[in-house]
């Protein structure tokens, strides 16, 4: 899943912006999952309008008010907000309240700097409620507004005071009045906030109310966090207490080391790669204990492949508690060219209530495919070598001998525009860490790439497909060489983990003084190698490569949907939250699913061209 983009810092004793000549990372300018989902999602909210002056505002609204945006990604529900600035998702928090949040920062609905990196101050992301009808109601029927907060999160960049988070209701004559605010503050846990709507003006049947970040327009560089936003009434101010367990994150990926492997070597040593161990956090609101079962499973396209279910778990209260899975995953070999697995993590069967059912799975895809990937296919940052020439390397250890077909990199629009070409390079073996590589190093192929080929597309990675075959025995390294001062912003993923801490991938090296060096970057660059059969043209690259610019819609829906972006599906599966495959077909331009009961489901489809799409489903 690719994200908004946030500053790195490295573990260097210099900054990364410090003169001298070593590897360094940029902020983005550019969110490409936002750029492969705006224009679809655009005329999404745009046929929500009514004949209204005011962009996607649909049937007004009653009480309660909810949205913890574990059933959304990308964008924001549209049948609770009229605007979609900002980034839903599950990777720039720590510890929400639950899974998925609504991340504010500087870059706009289209995944762009606001006004183009101008350097200004003001305004930015903007989040507004749906018209909510209050008029009913009075002041004294204790209508409040809560949300938990979060400065900074996973982002590098500490706020300052003049960086702030609001919170506006617009009255009766259609003012917006500051109702809330927050100076920029540093990162610390997950905070509450309840507002009162004590003004009689704000009791009218079109009452909004809207979150706005204000920073100083230079891109990615801020961000706030926002989870769990509840209005209703019959409320105080000190009502932040749910009853309600939650997933925090998505399952972890099941492979030790690599995110994805080619299915073929994948095959020759299943045992090796899948983990046997896996940690779930769960966050309970309640300021009670419960008690609870937690399970994960794996699916793929032949059904459950295993997973294990544990009843009478005890959740402390009032926090999050993490919990040590050991399922076991059987997957059969095959001869097909690819697979892919679906795990589900569940919590179940909580003895004192639980109010969100929606929050109570969380669901990763994993293709299994044609390369190796440490990457999980989201750039949180653009990565390469700072003020001076130089190489990097990516080290890739092979289950099995194989031909080396292409190479794919995902390049990122970062701050710093590149102006200058690069060469790849494949190396068969490269000189110790530390020691002197001129006449080491034996270089297998290189050749001129050019500029960076940057792709719109979600999660695009653009693939180099090799004019000669290359056999490698056990490890390949792929990289690059610079000879002037710029940097190549190669995408780099911030969650990628090694052994379970956030640190730098040890396979990744950088040479800028004739030997070769640890990174020092935490996280991954993002480069894959594809092996096997000669890959045709067009190339597919990465898990979401085949996906064109493809959205449920409409979604919510009650009857059916259409794969916008997508031709004539050839087949399609609908997984319920739970990971059981509820729903499958083939040979259709749309999907029914009025038999299908009010709740979250999982779609994954194929058209007839190849080309897939999984996400969310929202059945009315």
């Amino acid at each position: 899943m690719i994200r908004k983009s946030i500053v790195l810092g490295l573990a260097l004793a210099i900054a990364p912006w410090a003169k001298g000549q070593t590897e360094g990372v940029l902020p983005l300018k550019k969110n490409t999952q936002l750029q492969g989902y705006g224009g679809f999602q655009q005329r999404y909210w745009q046929s929500l309008q009514v004949g209204t002056a005011s962009h996607g505002l649909t049937d007004t609204l009653s009480l309660p008010f909810f949205d913890d945006f574990s059933a959304d990604r990308v964008y924001p529900s549209a049948s609770k907000w009229t605007d979609h600035a900002v980034f839903v998702n599950p990777d720039f928090p720590i510890n929400p309240p639950s899974l998925n949040v609504a991340t504010f920062d500087g870059l706009n609905s289209q995944g762009r700097a606001y006004d183009n990196l101008s350097g200004g101050f003001g305004s930015a992301d903007t989040l507004t409620s749906q018209a909510i009808n209050l008029s009913a109601l009075l002041p004294s029927d204790s209508v409040m507004l809560s949300f938990f907060y979060q400065a900074q999160g996973r982002s590098f960049e500490v706020l300052t005071v003049d960086d702030s988070l609001v919170v506006q209701f617009k009255n009766k004559i259609g003012a917006w009045v500051n109702v809330w605010q927050s100076p920029g503050i540093t990162r610390q846990d997950f905070k509450a906030a309840v507002v009162a709507l004590g003004d009689s003006g704000y009791f009218h049947e079109g009452f909004q109310f809207r979150f706005l970040n204000y920073q100083t327009y230079i891109g990615n560089l801020k961000q706030w966090h926002v989870d769990y936003v509840y209005l209703n009434q019959g409320r105080n101010s000190a009502d932040t207490v749910f009853e309600d367990q939650a997933m925090v994150y998505l399952p972890e990926t099941p492979f030790n080391t690599y995110t994805s492997l080619p299915w073929a070597h994948l095959q020759s040593n299943f045992n090796k790669y899948l983990k046997t161990n896996y940690t779930i956090p769960v966050n309970n609101l309640s300021n009670s204990g419960e008690t609870f079962s937690i399970g994960i499973r794996g699916e793929d396209e032949n059904g459950q492949v295993g997973g294990v279910n544990l009843q009478g778990q005890s959740l402390a209260a009032s926090g999050q508690s993490s919990f040590n899975l050991t399922p076991v995953f059987t997957l059969q070999p095959n001869s097909q060219d690819s697979s892919y697995l679906i795990l589900t993590s569940k919590l179940g069967d909580i003895l004192g209530g639980n109010d969100i059912k929606e929050n109570d799975s969380a669901i990763r895809y994993v293709e299994l495919a044609n390369y190796y990937a440490y990457d999980d296919g989201t750039a949180e940052s653009g990565y390469g070598i700072r003020n001076g020439a130089g190489s990097v390397s990516c080290g890739f250890e092979l289950e099995q001998g194989d031909t080396l077909r292409a190479i794919s990199i995902h390049y990122t629009q970062a701050e710093t525009p590149v102006s200058s070409g690069v060469t790849l390079n494949i190396w068969r073996s490269l000189a110790p860490v530390g020691q002197p590589n001129i006449g080491v190093d034996v270089l297998a192929h290189s050749f001129n790439a050019g500029l960076p080929t940057y792709t719109d597309t979600i999660n695009g990675f653009h693939v180099y497909k090799l004019d000669t075959a290359l056999y490698f025995d056990s490890k390949v390294y792929v990289g690059w060489t610079q000879n002037g001062a710029f940097m190549l912003n190669v995408g780099l993923d911030r969650n990628y983990r090694y052994q379970g801490q956030d640190t730098a991938n040890p396979n990744v090296l950088y040479n800028v003084s004739g030997r070769w060096e640890q990174s020092s970057v935490s996280g991954t660059p993002m480069i894959r190698v594809h092996f096997g059969k000669a890959i045709p043209n067009p190339l597919s690259a990465g898990p979401q490569a085949k996906v064109n610019k493809a959205i449920i819609f409409p979604n919510p829906s009650s009857t059916r949907i259409h794969i916008e972006g997508l031709d004539i599906i050839k087949h399609y599966q609908i997984f319920s939250i739970d990971g059981r495959m509820v729903m499958s077909g083939k040979d259709t331009e749309s999907i029914a699913i009025g038999e299908l009961q009010t709740g979250i489901y999982f779609l994954r489809c194929q058209d007839v061209n190849g080309n897939q799409y999984q996400g969310k489903l929202n059945k009315h």
